[in-house]
């Protein structure tokens, strides 16, 4: 209906301000890693799929590989819903360099500022938010969607990313490509700000 706006992903506050506040916190506590930095944001199992052990080790794994092919560092962050044997076996399988953030186990949380410093992101498919957040970054963006482990709705998402260059899905090759940010809290917001002009 033409009173229906249709946006791509979900609203998020990762803006180019918070992205440059992140960036200028983290700066200094990763400069002794090696770049490029690939963020890899995993998330875990949701209410009728599982992430086992195995997905996380070998998800784990794949990214190592492709940081020590370019001469990198993997920057891992952890969910709620990753669980502390996946933690566990992405850890193991990722070797140093890197840096780590495991959910719960304190500190301040580094995502944002992974997010505003990484130079590719891998991200985990569970989530609408941290696919929207990753896609908020101008660099390379790989889904890691094993179809077995992904919903439907999930899928529908990673189509129109991929359809429209926002992402790509995750093969373990590094490339260095571009896209423009995503954030549909702007899109809805100048629709907002289109009507009440038309008031």
């Amino acid at each position: 209906a033409a009173n229906v706006l249709r946006i791509t992903g979900a609203p998020h506050r990762f803006t180019p301000e918070v992205q440059s506040r992140a960036a200028s916190a983290w700066a200094e506590s990763l400069s002794g890693l090696p770049r490029p930095f690939i963020a890899l944001l995993v998330g875990g199992a949701t209410h009728r799929r599982p992430f086992p052990v195995s997905v996380a080790a070998d998800l784990g794994a794949r990214v190592a590989a492709m940081a020590r092919m370019v001469g990198g560092s993997v920057l891992l962050a952890t969910s709620r819903r990753t669980g502390p044997e996946a933690e566990a076996a992405l850890v193991s399988a990722i070797p140093e360099p890197r840096a780590a953030f495991l959910w719960g186990r304190g500190g301040d949380n580094p995502y944002f500022g992974y997010l505003a410093l990484a130079d590719g992101v891998v991200v985990t498919g569970d989530s609408v938010s941290m696919c929207s957040e990753a896609c908020a970054t101008p660099g390379p963006v790989w889904i890691a969607a094993d179809a077995e482990f992904t919903a439907p709705k999930h899928q529908r998402l990673h189509d129109e990313l991929y359809r429209l260059g926002y992402a790509r899905p995750f093969t373990g090759r590094f490339e260095t490509w571009s896209h423009p940010p995503l954030n549909a809290a702007a899109d809805v917001a100048a629709a907002i700000h289109t009507l009440l002009t038309k008031v």
